[in-house]
């Protein structure tokens, strides 16, 4: 404690500092960050809503608040910065704790709102409409988070505290200007390993394979549901926005009541959702419309916004359909976008639906596109080279 208290002495005699570019961790927990504090003067503050306890190597019980971004928030540094000065505390004063803490957390906490993105179908645009909406609000000077409460992909990354999440969430939270991604923000990983099987990896940790049925029976009304509930409350104390992510389809009727995926992640998160349609598939308006009716009235209320995505082509020809489609479902057409050739890992082989090929270089290679393909990113180096990548499914 004693060189917490020195390095905080030194903190207060610098005064109000902003962002330090200069050091060389920063950004340490997001862009834009307030550094006047590294060392924070509340700890070790014991506020369940901003930290938790952690067993140290030899079992004792230590207060992290590695997660906690509320004093990198310009307005409670500068609060902070300003009642320690009024009072003429020194470092290690106890009425940070007890004055300063209290009054702050009372101005400026707030819990997070929550927004979630669902799609008509698999590969609608869900991943990177949510990436593009973390970009925004954190342009605007936002605490943001991406969340999906459950992925099923075998395109995973390992995080800096050993934690195995999708790669997806990895890049949406560098979209959120988020220097380090968290099992937070993808509480339930599902790696296929046969036909009906899967293993399941819950904050990062494996816990065991489950077969389809079990899944929906055991897991999801018990530990699942649980972990959703948990991850997207911890996360929305955290951050001023929550974008979440659907998964498939809001309006498998089929396993409407089991599936925490989508309306009822959004029900637990009371997120207003987004519907995202992608047009290359055809038929949109009735994907679209259908996905709305599908989903019982009390969700649907949820249904803020359509969004068309991926048009070939003049966007302004879908005017006039989404004016009509906003008159049948009563929900407003809030962006019609291109398509755009954007970069970004693949989640599962659903993104090969439609064949065809990427690049258009003078060499051509030809991939075969086994029904059941996997670590498929493998390839996305040739897609960067001078090449034609085609995805095979005959000799011809």
């Amino acid at each position: 404690m004693d060189c917490i208290k020195a390095q905080i002495a030194k903190e207060l005699a610098a005064g109000n500092i902003g962002s330090n570019r200069e050091c060389p961790y920063h950004p340490c927990h997001f862009t834009g960050q307030n550094c006047s504090f590294c060392y924070c003067p509340f700890y070790p503050c014991e506020d369940p809503d901003l930290g938790y306890s952690v067993k140290d190597r030899r079992g004792r019980d230590v207060w992290s608040c590695e997660d906690c971004l509320f004093i990198h928030r310009n307005v409670v540094a500068a609060f902070t910065m300003q009642k320690a000065k009024e009072l003429g505390l020194e470092a290690g004063d106890p009425r940070f704790r007890t004055e300063i803490l209290p009054e702050a957390k009372k101005r400026f906490f707030r819990m997070g709102r929550a927004i979630m993105v669902v799609g008509a179908t698999s590969d609608a645009g869900k991943s990177v409409t949510v990436a593009a909406i973390c970009r925004i609000l954190h342009r605007r000077g936002y605490i943001v988070a991406p969340f999906k409460s459950q992925n099923m992909s075998l395109n995973s990354k390992v995080t800096p505290k050993g934690a195995e999440i999708a790669m997806i969430q990895v890049l949406q939270a560098q979209a959120a200007g988020l220097k380090n991604a968290n099992e937070h923000m993808n509480p339930i990983l599902m790696k296929p390993k046969g036909n009906s099987i899967s293993q399941v990896i819950v904050e990062g940790k494996p816990v065991g394979d489950f077969t389809a049925s079990d899944y929906y029976s055991v897991f999801i009304p018990g530990e699942g549901t649980e972990a959703v509930r948990r991850n997207v409350g911890f996360l929305k104390k955290r951050c001023d926005y929550v974008v979440m992510e659907g998964a498939g389809s809001p309006a498998e009727i089929n396993i409407y009541d089991r599936e925490i995926a989508n309306m009822k992640a959004a029900e637990i998160a009371d997120a207003d959702c987004i519907l995202v349609v992608n047009v290359k598939w055809g038929g949109s308006f009735a994907y679209a419309l259908g996905t709305v009716k599908l989903i019982p009235e009390e969700d649907r209320e949820r249904i803020k916004g359509i969004i068309l995505n991926n048009i070939e082509g003049r966007t302004d020809s879908f005017r006039r359909g989404a004016e009509q489609l906003e008159d049948l479902c009563g929900i407003p057409v809030i962006g019609i976008i291109p398509h755009l050739d954007v970069a970004l890992p693949s989640e599962d082989s659903e993104a090969f639906r439609s064949g065809g090929s990427r690049g258009h270089g003078s060499a051509v290679i030809a991939v075969i596109k086994f029904p059941r393909i996997a670590n498929f990113t493998d390839i996305d180096p040739l897609c960067a080279e001078d090449a034609t990548v085609i995805f095979a499914e005959t000799p011809r």
